[in-house]
């Protein structure tokens, strides 16, 4: 039974690409990065609320990590809003999908600290400062989050997320609640990139839920924390990646699997967690 455990560990761990260690040396705080595929008019806001919030380049790393989109419209177009070539561009060579690009960019990611934000998501002012905090309050936190204002295309509030705990800090029973649903905006979200080396990049094998499965992922081996300000906005519009897997079908089926995935994760952490016994 117990080499059938470590067959079903071993599947499950296939599609987690490993994140390799920064080269030593000196390493900004941050790196914001910003995932891009055929990047639209919505890149401008995004960009300019980080840049609004942004200090010196030994600080804060910010990168576009583009995923096939033609170069010269590219640079062009960041460019445009960032005369001064505080932003890195890094383009892609063939087209890796979503999972593939966000593994690419946490790989190029030299903070401390990783952001991945939409290229048609924002952040609204206080979020790195805050974000921050947490790090500094309980070092052994593996991400940090906020709620989010979603919005349509438009920027016209759709909703706003509730807040997991009234004031900042660590979320108690966080992984029962995180793992019945999905309840965070990728754009939220702060992750250390210690954790990404411990723990793996975002599953191959998902191409919706990919960022659940890395909440549940990190809810299930780390404490979170989480700040109850709203301070990131979520866009949704029919050009969305998101709109574009559920018109295709694609969104129902993935979420499924990530459930599979996600159950059989926390039955094989209770199979191989030492007994009291075994503990001593």
């Amino acid at each position: 039974a117990r080499s059938e455990n470590y067959s079903i560990m071993s599947l499950l761990h296939s599609a987690i690409p490993t994140i390799e260690p920064v080269t030593p040396g000196p390493r900004p705080r941050f790196s914001v990065m910003v995932p891009t595929y055929r990047p639209g008019a919505m890149l401008r806001p995004a960009l300019e609320s980080v840049l609004r919030q942004a200090g010196p380049d030994r600080e804060m790393q910010i990168a576009i990590v583009d995923d096939g989109s033609d170069r010269d419209g590219l640079e062009q177009l960041v460019r445009s809003i960032d005369s001064q070539g505080r932003v890195e561009i890094h383009a892609g060579g063939p087209h890796l999908g979503l999972s593939g690009n966000w593994n690419r960019a946490i790989g190029l990611a030299r903070g401390h600290l990783v952001h991945l934000l939409h290229q048609d998501d924002c952040i609204l002012p206080g979020f790195y400062e805050r974000m921050e905090r947490g790090f500094l309050r309980a070092p052994l936190v593996g991400m940090a989050f906020c709620p989010s204002k979603i919005v349509d295309g438009q920027d016209r509030l759709i909703k706003c997320t509730w807040p997991q705990r009234w004031r900042a800090g660590v979320i108690a029973n966080w992984l029962p609640r995180i793992a019945i649903r999905q309840r965070i905006q990728t754009p939220a979200v702060v992750v250390a990139r210690t954790t990404y080396e411990l723990l793996g990049g975002y599953r191959s094998d998902l191409c919706h839920t990919l960022d659940w499965e890395m909440w549940v992922r990190i809810a299930a081996r780390m404490p979170v924390w989480h700040e109850p300000r709203s301070l990131a906005v979520y866009r949704r519009h029919a050009a969305s990646e998101s709109s574009r897997l559920l018109a295709q079908g694609m969104v129902w089926p993935d979420l499924v699997h990530a459930i599979h995935i996600n159950a059989e994760s926390f039955a094989c952490l209770l199979y191989t967690s030492p007994s009291p016994r075994d503990r001593g």
